[in-house]
């Protein structure tokens, strides 16, 4: 594949992934505030006919609506940093601390920060391998 189309592949993977994984409540409150805006634009149109210099309310559709709602209710969730663990980053503000402090030296700290990657890895190791098995009832023994 070419670059541009990876680029725009995981583009589309993250928002994909932002809006329906990480905020689905935003997303569909974004949907619907979208449907209410624009019923609520369709009635009060006459009114809006003052502002058509500013804004087309009639080149807008419900979809147009729909996709602004979203859009604003998921600003948030692009934005937000995902937290760590509070292991990972009481360890992290330790080593921090020690280097400032002086003392540990710079090997040290390098050293600390391997073994501090190496536990996180073991764990997600760890973790992945106890995953259980997908049982189904219907097959017996399966």
């Amino acid at each position: 594949m070419t670059k541009p189309a990876d680029t725009f592949t995981a583009l589309l993977h993250k928002a994909a992934d932002i809006l329906f994984v990480q905020n689905p409540q935003g997303t569909s409150l974004g949907a619907f505030g979208g449907v209410a805006a624009d019923g609520a634009v369709r009635f009060f149109r006459p009114w809006f006919t003052q502002w058509k210099h500013v804004i087309d309310i009639d080149g807008m559709n419900a979809l147009h609506w729909v996709a602004i709602g979203i859009v604003c209710l998921n600003i948030p969730a692009l934005f937000r940093r995902r937290r760590l663990p509070d292991e990972i980053e009481n360890a992290i503000t330790s080593i921090r601390l020690a280097r400032r402090e002086g003392k540990i030296s710079s090997v040290q700290e390098k050293m600390a920060w391997l073994a501090l990657c190496n536990s996180m890895v073991e764990k997600a190791n760890i973790a992945t391998q106890r995953k259980p098995k997908a049982v189904n009832p219907h097959i017996p023994g399966g």
